[in-house]
């Protein structure tokens, strides 16, 4: 091949390729979604309220960008987009609402929107942040779990009062003469720690004692309820410990009592006392530390309100269970 011949060549290649580069778009000629501040952190806030934020979407690529789906993964998250189509460095507002009324602890929800962005479909908005009751007690119910009635347990209970909530605590006050309480002041409007205390002897049985303290607000935070429960061993639990009976009951019942140690105690029952009116009642072992009392033919006779149901027992905490009656009467 001659030297002209291959120049011919050579031109022709040239022009050929410089044709079909020509011919093909660009790998990069496609929409691509952006957003400068896809994550959105909105703290610490009150669980009372909804909030309203607005997420800005862009189009940084070099064709349409085409919006479908828009779906948050929470009920609570409302999300309204201004328009679905976006021309290449055209915006769109995303106004999303969270609902944070009940909520309570750390929050994350996402929105993920759904386009014809080749490599980030769904694209992914977060919120996060804490929700914060107004007034939160924590724990709200204290639970001493097994003690013996000569205890003393302690436990404690934290005050967090929002920002946006005017309070002060003023008092504290408890109705068990078993239980006692003190307020420490951490932060003055913000934060209060509870000290509770046990005060032997403690009644056996289950235990329920309120711890009450009192504020300054002037609405529903006036008085906050502290629960305290647990279990004081060395003696019986009784249930019921009232029994009830309809005055419209017109059939004979039968009713069960159980006693049982909750250290699993051996004890005996020494005899069961039943009013008059021709209640029978018989007795069933629970294994070594039990015993479940069956009373049969029980009536709404009125002369059985306020009777009792006396069981003796081998226990020196508890020689002597007694268990009343009341006869439901219909008022007229």
């Amino acid at each position: 091949m001659t030297k002209y011949r291959m120049c011919l060549l050579v031109a022709a290649l040239f022009i050929a390729g410089v044709s079909r580069a020509q011919e093909q778009p660009p790998t990069n000629y496609a929409p691509r979604i952006a957003c400068a501040e896809a994550r959105w952190n909105f703290g610490e806030q009150v669980n009372t309220q909804v909030l309203e934020h607005v997420f800005t979407l862009k189009n940084e690529g070099n064709t349409t960008l085409l919006i479908g789906n828009v779906r948050p993964t929470c009920g609570c998250t409302v999300a309204q987009l201004s328009t679905s189509s976006l021309e290449p460095g055209a915006e769109a507002a995303l106004t999303t609402k969270l609902d944070l009324r009940g909520r309570s602890g750390t929050q994350m929800k996402q929105i993920r929107i759904e386009s014809n962005d080749p490599t980030q479909s769904p694209f992914v908005l977060t919120m996060t942040g804490t929700a914060m009751a107004e007034v939160q007690i924590s724990p709200p119910n204290l639970f001493f779990g097994r003690l013996q009635a000569e205890s003393r347990a302690t436990g404690t209970v934290e005050i967090v009062v929002a920002p946006t909530i005017p309070l002060r605590v003023t008092g504290v006050s408890s109705d068990n003469a078993s239980l006692g309480a003190e307020v420490e002041t951490v932060e003055e409007g913000r934060r209060y720690r509870v000290l509770i205390r046990t005060q032997p002897p403690l009644a056996v049985g289950h235990f329920l004692g309120r711890i009450t303290v009192t504020t300054d607000h002037a609405g529903a935070y006036s008085n906050l309820v502290i629960t305290v429960t647990c279990v004081v061993g060395g003696g019986l639990t009784v249930a019921p410990t009232e029994i009830v009976i309809g005055a419209n009951d017109a059939q004979p019942l039968t009713r069960h009592i159980v006693l049982h140690s909750p250290d699993n105690q051996p004890f005996s029952l020494l005899g069961v006392e039943v009013p008059a009116g021709g209640i029978v009642s018989t007795v069933f072992p629970m294994g070594n530390s039990g015993y479940r009392v069956q009373l049969e033919n029980l009536t709404a006779a009125p002369e059985l309100n306020g009777a009792e149901i006396r069981i003796r027992t081998t226990t020196v905490e508890r020689p002597l269970v007694t268990i009343p009656i009341r006869v439901v009467i219909p008022q007229p």
